[in-house]
């Protein structure tokens, strides 16, 4: 999957922005990010595939607020790994 991600056309490519609301709703599943959590597995991007429904192999996400980790305040961005809520 990821060769994939790597060999899709541009034409391909669905770019959606995160708003400020999306974005607040998607960190409030996020306990801790892979800075302050090494074992951290899951990628931000597929909270907002959850969240916004849509197709992971084909969309690429740009967040309009880079939000801090709740636990660290590092930056998570659309590909940080993040451990979320059980």
């Amino acid at each position: 999957m990821l060769s994939d991600f790597h060999n899709r056309a541009i034409d391909r490519v669905d770019f959606v922005l995160i708003d400020r609301g999306t974005v607040s709703q998607a960190l409030s599943f996020v306990t801790r990010c892979e800075a302050c959590a090494p074992d951290a597995e899951m990628p931000f991007d597929l909270i907002l595939d959850r969240l916004t429904e849509r197709d992971p192999r084909v969309t690429d996400y740009v967040i309009e607020v880079t939000p801090p980790c709740p636990h660290c305040h590092h930056k998570v961005t659309e590909k940080t790994r993040v451990k979320v809520a059980r």
